[in-house]
């Protein structure tokens, strides 16, 4: 069993010292308690905090929670690693902490990963990482093993990217490892455990259904729940009504739309059907990588975009069912290989070979079926953008408007393949125009109008 750092109290010691001096953080002495650190020394803290800039006390208390986070693994991977098993320590965390169940069960997944490499302690200690990443680690361990955590090429990807994008980040590594075989057989074992719960939530009295199941089918039923979802928003308003006039929240058309999908009956009225009778059947689209994950001699893989590697068997299933197949070809380096023509607007074409590349919003891993195609130089900026492939990317609205409103521009990191944002130069920066319905003084940054498609093919 791997051994926890706290054998040796020399190496423990400097590496608690280490970690009292992370930039930006202040540690002034607590005063330990019979049963926790003294209210004094807590008042203390809080109050060094508050008398500090803005700037300073985020770092302090961005520090503080770090150590705290780092302090809270360790003490979880202590007692594993000392034969204590998961489910009594995950009711400690829940009955003396007061954390939830996925509280609790994420932090002795954050434990066993420790467990297994725990050299991620000082990559949290030194900011290198933070508990996003961590739990995306513990997520690939959980599905390969153990010797995920130590993989360099998984640490590296993980090192380069947002707490939002690890998540993703880690999800398509661990399908890159998979073979063909690999995921028909994880296809097949989901498949058996699928099924479907109701029960009542104690918190609230509101019922709950729960559906569970292979991915591919949770991921078509959760793609045609969005579309049909935003077809309710368009049709409560969409852009042109402003969010806080719109009869139902963003979670209530999920609600509304699955609804209507099951029962047939309209989010409105209770009768008839949310879908209209001339409404695209729901496109699927797949994307084959020639090679694969297993070299030259690999037969290639399939992906359901958005949910990850799918079986042969899985694809001729979408047809059977009558779905709209949409198939794209990559290189060895993921990259599409068809091109559309450019113009002002992308086309379904070039959208859906967005959505092949990018898988969602590149900057928070949102759904494709919440993304815009996005140019990189605004098609109204002084530098021209051009709606060409390698000239755009997708972004869900939310990150659209920040990125415009901030006055930044995205880019593609050449050595890791990470879209980031940089401040956008005069060139890339817009006209400036009043926003409809914005609550900003003055005039705020327009998306660029020719970053949607006409269309989406059904998406």
């Amino acid at each position: 069993m791997v051994q926890t750092h706290r054998s040796d109290a020399t190496e423990e010691g400097q590496r608690g010292a280490d970690r009292r001096a992370v930039p930006g953080s202040a540690w002034p002495s607590l005063g330990a308690g019979p049963s926790g650190p003294s209210s004094a020394g807590l008042h203390a803290l809080g109050d060094t905090i508050r008398s500090a800039n803005l700037d300073s006390a985020v770092a302090q208390i961005a520090g503080l929670r770090r150590w705290i986070d780092v302090v809270e693994v360790e003490v979880v991977a202590q007692h594993q690693a000392a034969g204590v098993d998961n489910r009594h320590i995950e009711q400690q965390l829940q009955r003396v902490g007061r954390a939830t169940r996925r509280d609790s069960r994420r932090l002795t997944r954050r434990g066993e990963a420790v467990q297994a490499n725990p050299a991620l302690i000082d990559l949290l200690v030194s900011g290198e990482l933070g508990t996003a990443h961590l739990d995306a680690i513990a997520s690939a361990v959980a599905e390969l093993g153990p010797e995920a955590a130590s993989a360099p090429d998984l640490l590296a990807s993980l090192a380069n990217v947002s707490a939002d994008q690890a998540r993703g980040t880690a999800r398509d590594w661990v399908h890159a490892q998979k073979s063909p075989d690999d995921i028909e057989d994880a296809e097949r074992k989901r498949r058996r455990r699928r099924d479907m719960r109701t029960f009542t939530d104690a918190d609230d009295d509101v019922s709950v259904l729960q559906l569970r199941g292979d991915r591919a089918s949770i991921g078509e039923m959760k793609q045609a729940i969005q579309a049909a979802a935003k077809r309710l928003y368009e049709r409560d308003g969409g852009r042109d009504r402003p969010a806080s006039e719109h009869p139902r929240t963003y979670d209530q058309r999920l609600f509304d739309a699955a609804h209507g999908l099951i029962t047939g009956a309209d989010a409105d009225t209770g009768s008839g059907l949310v879908r209209s009778p001339g409404t695209a059947r729901p496109t699927v689209v797949f994307v084959h990588h020639p090679k694969g994950t297993g070299g030259s001699d690999s037969p290639g893989r399939s992906e359901l975009v958005g949910e990850g590697p799918v079986s042969a068997d899985r694809v001729a299933s979408v047809l059977a069912d009558g779905a709209n197949l949409v198939g794209m070809i990559c290189d060895d380096d993921g990259e599409v290989l068809w091109q559309g023509r450019a113009k002002r607007h992308a086309t379904n074409q070039q959208f859906l070979a967005l959505v092949v590349r990018d898988g969602g919003c590149v900057l928070c891993r949102a759904s494709h079926l919440h993304c815009e195609a996005h140019h990189l130089t605004p098609w109204n900026a002084p530098a021209k953008g051009r709606t060409n492939i390698d000239e755009m990317a997708l972004l869900c609205s939310g990150c659209h408007h920040q990125l415009h409103d901030g006055e930044q521009t995205l880019f593609r990191d050449r050595r890791t393949g990470v879209w980031r944002t940089r401040p956008a130069t005069p060139a890339e920066t817009p006209n400036r125009s009043p926003h409809r319905g914005s609550t900003r003084r003055g005039a705020t940054t327009r998306a660029d109008p020719g970053c949607r498609a006409d269309t989406r093919a059904g998406l």
